[in-house]
């Protein structure tokens, strides 16, 4: 989680290597994942800034983000679990609920 300018040029720097990282505004429905968590993340903080509508978006955006983060790593490994402790194997799992634990 970082400020949004550091957001989008980190997101270039990467770009420029070949490497594409996703950059989100919670303020836009259309850069957040698709499915409910997306819709979770930006109704959730559309009503937090209603209800502090003076506050910086910084002040209102950790809890998001973190969960934006979160499920980033977690969707790395959507397709896959583990089977048990050192065996170093792995079953499918159903991604389809998209990354918002349940």
């Amino acid at each position: 989680m970082v400020y949004f300018s550091n957001s989008t040029e980190a997101a270039a720097y990467f770009a420029a290597r070949g490497v594409t990282v996703p950059v989100y505004d919670l303020r836009n429905r259309a850069s957040l994942p698709a499915g409910p968590s997306g819709d979770l993340v930006h109704g959730g903080f559309a009503q937090r800034a209603a209800s502090y509508p003076d506050a910086d978006d910084h002040f209102l955006a950790p809890p998001f983000c973190y969960r934006l983060a979160a499920g980033f790593f977690e969707s790395l490994s959507a397709n896959c679990k583990s089977t048990g402790v050192g065996r170093g194997s792995c079953t499918p799992v159903n991604a389809s609920s998209g990354f918002l634990s349940t």
